[in-house]
């Protein structure tokens, strides 16, 4: 394809912190009002009579310029940043839309995605907001992505860690796993760099070395990572639209709007190349609206389109209210997240030295078996026999009243004395002699670095002879242990 740069915004407000909030929050809602009337109509229906403008009733009977789920609840997490940084203040906000219909176009909400109202209604019932959402891998609905812009104003300017991290709390409000928290943080990292200035190309082939680096270095599978292959090793803008999916996966959404984005040259052509896809074409749009309208500028949505929208006005007021904000109190008083040490990993991989330590005092069959959560978010290790089990992990950070701030104050020899008193029945299976295994052991923990962890794969994901580790090094295991990987 012809490969031109960007149209760049030559408003004399282009620069301007308020601006840019108008370009990426009207982005996302003219995207969204442009594809609710043909929300789940298939490519096919639409191509017979493709949308060029914005029009009214169809699927859902409602005016032109209505918006949907994704700019309700986008316009929620924009007035919960007006304050101190809070998940709990975004949940209420998004329990106060369902309930009370907060941030509705009309008094009613008309749209709303499973894995969303699952969560708010665990929301509604007290449970926490970053522990509210699904954690499954059956559940990576792009409901998380289709809201997250707003965050980019909060967070552009923080370590990339911390960036993860906030990213991470904001998504797992509806969805907590790993591949939903990795689209959005594509998504965020995409729209940072638009941020700075960058042209849409040199974006696209920076994150291609910039995402797998950085995702590399956590507790992440590298299943889960390779399931964005085709934004993080290929040129998705030279795939052609019949295997370009706009469906409600998360992963589908993404590479969708990314594909609209890289092979159109304006904010308009972008976003109804996206509504044409069909399907789930609100949240496509509006998904592409947020990069396209943060790419080419608020002059260039279509002033009908904007003027349009319902509730134009309290849109316009929130951007202001956001803008004036963050210009007032800067966009650093988010709480820190450590970045200097990370007492998580540290406290995890002293698991490990338990077991070396119960090996030394005639366990010698006790197996180690590390591994990912479901979620891919935390690490989890196993203390096996072939008769038996234990997962220790949760035994190791019950030491602590806060897991991630601070480091356990109990030595190795502690721990292991502790573990033996609380598991004899599970240690006596352990009791033996296994040289083999005992000395592989104890060279694989002298290959690990600070805060390293190694983690094994089992289930689904095919067993290998080689543990990976968070700094992205493989360690060769004895040969027949595969048969252990059951326990991740």
């Amino acid at each position: 394809m012809n490969r031109q740069t960007n149209k760049r915004d030559n408003s004399g407000d282009s620069n301007d912190l308020t601006y840019k909030i108008k370009s990426a929050l009207f982005g996302v809602a003219v995207g969204d009002a442009l594809g609710v009337p043909v929300e789940f109509k298939s490519r096919k229906t639409i191509s017979e009579n493709p949308v060029t403008d914005m029009i009214g009733y169809g699927t859902y009977n409602l005016p032109a310029g209505t918006w949907s789920d994704d700019s309700s609840l986008t316009f929620c997490l924009a007035e919960a940043l007006t304050q101190q940084f809070d998940t709990e203040v975004i949940g209420k906000n998004f329990v106060e839309w369902l309930y009370q219909n907060h941030w509705t176009p009309g008094g009613t909400v008309f749209d709303i995605g499973i894995g969303t109202r699952q969560a708010i209604d665990r929301l509604a019932k007290g449970k926490r907001a970053e522990n509210a959402g699904n954690f499954e891998a059956n559940s990576n609905g792009n409901g998380s992505l289709m809201r997250i812009l707003p965050l980019l104003f909060y967070c552009s300017d923080k370590p990339t860690t911390e960036r993860f991290e906030l990213t991470r709390q904001v998504s797992s409000i509806t969805h907590g796993h790993i591949r939903s928290i990795t689209a959005c943080f594509y998504y965020l990292e995409f729209a940072r760099h638009i941020l700075q200035g960058k042209d849409k190309f040199e974006i696209y082939k920076i994150l291609q070395t910039e995402l797998p680096d950085f995702l590399n270095t956590l507790s992440i599978s590298r299943d889960e990572i390779q399931i964005y292959h085709r934004l993080l090793e290929n040129e998705i803008f030279g795939v052609n639209e019949e295997r370009i999916y706009s469906d409600g996966y998360v992963v589908h959404t993404l590479e969708a709007s990314i594909w609209c984005l890289m092979t159109t040259d304006s904010y308009k052509d972008a976003v109804l190349k996206a509504v044409n896809l069909g399907d789930d074409t609100d949240t496509t749009a509006a998904v592409t609206g947020g990069l396209a309208g943060l790419l080419y500028g608020f002059s260039d949505i279509p002033g009908r389109w904007i003027n349009s929208l319902a509730k134009y006005r309290e849109i316009e007021n929130l951007c202001h209210k956001l803008g004036r904000y963050l210009n007032e109190t800067g966009t650093n008083n988010a709480p820190r997240v450590e970045t200097e040490k990370n007492y998580y990993r540290i406290n995890m991989q002293k698991a490990l030295f338990v077991a070396r330590e119960l090996h030394k005092r005639g366990y010698e069959k006790l197996r180690v078996v590390p591994c990912v959560s479901p979620s891919g978010m935390s690490w989890r290790c196993s203390f096996v026999t072939e008769k038996d089990k234990a997962i220790i992990s949760n035994w190791i950070s019950s030491f602590l009243e806060e897991e991630i701030n601070t480091e356990i104050n109990y030595s190795i020899t502690e721990l292991t004395n502790c573990f033996e008193r609380e598991h004899t029945t599970f240690l006596e299976t352990c009791k033996g002699t296994d040289k083999k295994y005992k000395e592989w052991y104890k060279q694989m923990l002298n290959q690990l670095e600070e805060e390293e962890l190694p983690y094994a794969f089992g289930e689904y994901f095919s067993p290998t002879d080689y543990w990976d580790t968070s700094k992205n090094r493989k360690i060769a295991t004895l040969p027949n242990e595969a048969r252990f990987y059951k326990y991740c």
